[in-house]
């Protein structure tokens, strides 16, 4: 496993940590398939939830600048094709069958932002700040508009996207792109507590919950009806659920 990646593990929660710090965590081509590689693993695939951490005073830059100018006189193809390891792995990083949690601290811009939005929920220091800067540039965050309109709704990311201005915290969390604000010299104390709680509920349970958040949205109102029942009756034949059950029912001391 590259080094831009960091895998760790707590009980039944793993840990995928961005480790280019001196560069802010960018999505460098190195960086992308080392997420896409991090995502295979079997300690990532089985795990209970995954938690999206950075190292350094950043979550992630976004794109990297160096890779850019590679393609800067490049055919809309070969655009096309320099893109598609993105695409790919963001693709991949929704599927995860565990729930993913990103833990952001400092800056999360274009791409960056894109992962944020992509995982499941998100906590952030109060000084963290969001961005999609890349109208700035004459661009706009193409590839991440599908995440980022699931997390924030059409009209927000609309926003975002055209003033490229970055919003801090607290409007992150009023847009629904982060759940939690919490002080910078209590993230690492709060996300150990989390872990810790998390780690006692059931990892399937909630590998087949997210499976029908995600189906649901994706289908009419009736099909998630239909979709929710379908999950309800594999979770409730598991033999785990059997036996939580029987521990709540059975009569107290």
């Amino acid at each position: 496993m590259s080094e831009l990646i960091k895998i760790t593990q707590q009980g039944s929660i793993t840990k995928l940590t961005l480790n280019n710090p001196q560069q802010r965590n960018p999505l460098s081509n190195a960086m992308i398939e080392a997420l896409i590689e991090a995502f295979d693993k079997t300690e990532v695939q089985q795990a209970g939830m995954v938690v999206l951490t950075a190292e350094g005073k950043d979550f992630c830059a976004g794109g990297d600048i160096n890779d850019f100018r590679d393609i800067i006189d490049a055919t809309a193809a070969e655009q096309w094709e320099a893109c598609e390891r993105f695409r790919y792995m963001l693709d991949k990083f929704h599927s995860l069958n565990p729930i993913v949690v990103a833990v952001v601290q400092g800056r999360a811009l274009g791409g960056g932002c894109g992962l944020v939005a992509s995982c499941d929920f998100a906590i952030a220091t109060e000084e963290a700040k969001f961005g999609t800067p890349e109208i700035k540039l004459g661009a706009f965050p193409m590839v991440i508009v599908p995440p980022l309109i699931q997390a924030m709704g059409v009209r927000r990311t609309m926003y975002m996207s055209t003033l490229g201005e970055p919003i801090v915290a607290q409007t992150a969390l009023d847009y629904g792109l982060v759940q939690k604000v919490v002080a910078s010299d209590e993230l690492h104390s709060q996300i150990d507590a989390f872990c810790e709680q998390v780690g006692k509920l059931s990892a399937s349970a909630m590998r087949v919950g997210k499976a029908t958040i995600r189906s649901c949205t994706e289908s009419s109102f009736n099909g998630g009806l239909e979709i929710g029942m379908g999950m309800r009756s594999i979770l409730f034949s598991s033999p785990e659920f059997k036996q939580g059950i029987k521990k709540f029912l059975a009569p107290k001391a």
